[in-house]
């Protein structure tokens, strides 16, 4: 075989792929009008085989071609040619077409046509996608997600309004660059992986992760990224979906910290109740239950008031209040101090020393005497701890030995063991004296808006029998 011979095959293998990879369908015929060549696309379009349709002439492999068609194939023989030449075909195996036809001749060395190519288009198939591709173009361009292509080589070749959105970049600053200048490091490797499973044929769902804007700043991301193909299946590029996630990702965090947060104070109420009980003591098991039922009650009141602070615990006041609301305690004075917001634990803890100091004080102390007051103020030190006070003026005649078993067990025991504070208790010839001191680490800050004053809706359930 001589040289030349060998550049004509390789030419002609060349072109055979070319065809084979075309989306539209490609005819050539021979001046005696037989088909030399009949591309994939064609027999997609007529529904005929390049076996049937190779050797067979044209113009009856087309059922007669159609007048239209039938003289712009006998004219391109004699050297003329047609561009999109819109024609309606009817063919032998019942198929309607409506086709874009352009005819080339094909001349020889003396100038006259030897051969010609057809070249056609399903116009239906060519209008649908047109508008369909018009929707989508629609879709993407204003989406508020980030729509993004690239080819399998990771170039960036368009970028939507939502990804300038997004990312902080416009279309003519990204398009041409690697996708990898998104990628904040630690994740740069994410993009090849991603592409070798694009050109495997698979597509990436909903995958987490997170991309760097412009302006230096992280954002969280979830991630769909599918094939492109061409007309022939061929997968050239990926499309890529991104959302941003980051306020999914903040309530995400936000519900497993209040989920922690629940799962602790949980744990923290159980230890309370299991030291209540383990401190109470009664003559019967009617008095017992009487005692456990009036500080369980307590306990959730205490649980109400932190939950209306989103866990984070409640203010000092309100729960001195809500156990010694002055509509059923008359004698008792709130001096007070300044605002002190306990977290939770604390919250939990100086609410039962409260419901116990009053339940205390109206069975056997100051408010169960004519004449009997109580006192309470608190401040902060200069180390933040806070120092709390109550004062029972006219409860003569009760000693500590007489009052000891009336709740003060709980009283004394519950602020070292809960939030390792202290609890003082000093009998007066006059009274009680009760301190205790909490650890700045049990306060917490308060909330940004302070909430309205609820005394007249806060009130003690009424105390308990007696209480051990």
């Amino acid at each position: 075989m001589t040289e030349a011979s060998q550049d004509d095959n390789r030419e002609d293998a060349h072109l055979a792929g070319v065809l084979a990879h075309v989306s539209d369908a490609v005819v050539t015929v021979r001046a005696d009008g037989t088909v030399a060549a009949w591309n994939p696309a064609a027999e997609r379009l007529f529904g005929i085989t390049a076996d049937a349709a190779l050797g067979a002439d044209l113009h009856t492999l087309l059922n007669g071609a159609g007048d239209r068609l039938g003289d712009m194939i006998a004219a391109t023989g004699r050297g003329e040619a047609f561009e999109r030449e819109e024609v309606d075909l009817s063919l032998g195996n019942g198929r309607q077409l409506s086709l874009s036809v352009s005819l080339v001749p094909v001349r020889g060395g003396n100038g006259a046509p030897e051969s010609m190519t057809l070249i056609a288009q399903d116009l239906a198939g060519y209008q649908a996608a047109q508008r369909t591709d018009a929707l989508l173009a629609a879709v993407v361009s204003s989406s508020d997600d980030a729509i993004v292509s690239k080819s399998l080589e990771g170039i960036i070749t368009s970028w939507n309004a939502g990804a300038e959105a997004l990312l902080g970049y416009t279309a003519e600053e990204v398009i041409g660059r690697h996708i990898s200048m998104i990628a904040p490091p630690g994740r740069k490797d994410e993009m090849p992986t991603i592409l070798a499973r694009i050109a495997a044929g698979s597509r990436v769902d909903h995958f987490d992760t997170q991309r760097l804007r412009k302006d230096g700043h992280l954002i969280d991301v979830s991630l769909t990224v599918s094939p492109i193909r061409d007309g022939t299946g061929r997968i050239i590029g990926a499309s890529k979906i991104a959302r941003d996630v980051t306020e999914r990702k903040r309530n995400e965090a936000r519900t497993r910290l209040l989920l922690s947060e629940l799962d602790h104070r949980t744990k923290n109420m159980l230890a309370i109740v299991q030291s209540v009980l383990r401190l109470t003591q009664a003559d019967n098991i009617r008095d017992f239950v009487s005692v456990v039922e009036g500080r369980v009650q307590a306990l959730a009141r205490v649980h109400t008031e932190i939950a209306h602070h989103r866990w984070d615990g409640a203010y000092l006041d309100s729960l001195l209040r809500m156990n010694v609301t002055r509509g059923v305690y008359r004698d008792v004075e709130i001096k007070g101090g300044p605002t002190v917001f306990l977290g939770p634990q604390a919250a939990e803890t100086i609410g039962i020393v409260f419901y116990e100091l009053a339940t205390n004080a109206a069975r056997h102390g100051a408010m169960s005497m004519k004449g009997g007051r109580v006192e309470v103020d608190w401040e902060l030190t200069e180390s933040r701890d806070l120092i709390l006070r109550w004062f029972e003026h006219g409860s003569r005649g009760l000693d500590g030995q007489a009052r000891r078993g009336f709740g003060m067990r709980v009283i004394e025991r519950l602020v070292p063991e809960q939030i390792q504070g202290g609890a003082q208790i000093d009998w007066m010839a006059d009274g009680l004296q009760c301190t205790f001191t909490i650890p700045s680490a049990a306060l917490a800050p308060p909330p940004s808006q302070i909430p309205p004053d609820r005394e007249e809706t806060l009130s003690p359930s009424p105390a308990p029998k007696d209480s051990g």
